[in-house]
């Protein structure tokens, strides 16, 4: 839940509405596929504040999958690299994804996606927009 929650709370991002013309938002297809957390951070006055990602377990990185079939699954790894996995759901429309787990629905944003870099925002419940980085795996 630690990546869920900062996946939909740092992308775990309003100062930025426009995409890089090189980046292929239209497609799911780029999309699919595994997404692990290289940087998280804010946006504060306009300006991005963004550190590496921390991964609890020192072995494995915590990491997003979206299937073809609009399933996703949330992987992280507690201190002792034991894996955890939350299960949701995907769908998108232009930059903006939905995801739906359990006891959890948020919209993200798509800031830029390539087929080797994701960069996401949300916003979380206290107005503080959140800017993650992931790679694909």
């Amino acid at each position: 839940m630690k990546n869920l929650y900062f996946l939909i709370a740092t992308i775990l991002l309003i100062g930025f509405t426009a995409c890089n013309n090189d980046d292929d938002n239209s497609s799911t297809q780029t999309l699919i596929g595994k997404w692990k957390f290289e940087q998280q951070g804010y946006l504060i006055n306009g300006q991005e504040i963004l550190e590496p990602y921390e991964n609890d377990c020192p072995t494995k990185f915590d990491h997003v999958e979206f299937l073809n079939n609009g399933i996703t699954k949330d992987f992280y790894y507690g201190v002792d690299c034991r894996e955890y996995v939350d299960n949701g759901t995907w769908s998108q429309s232009g930059n903006m994804l939905s995801l739906l787990f359990e006891d959890f629905q948020t919209q993200v944003e798509i800031l830029s996606l390539t087929n080797s870099s994701l960069k996401v925002k949300t916003i979380d419940e206290d107005n503080m927009v959140n800017i993650s980085i992931l790679s694909r795996m």
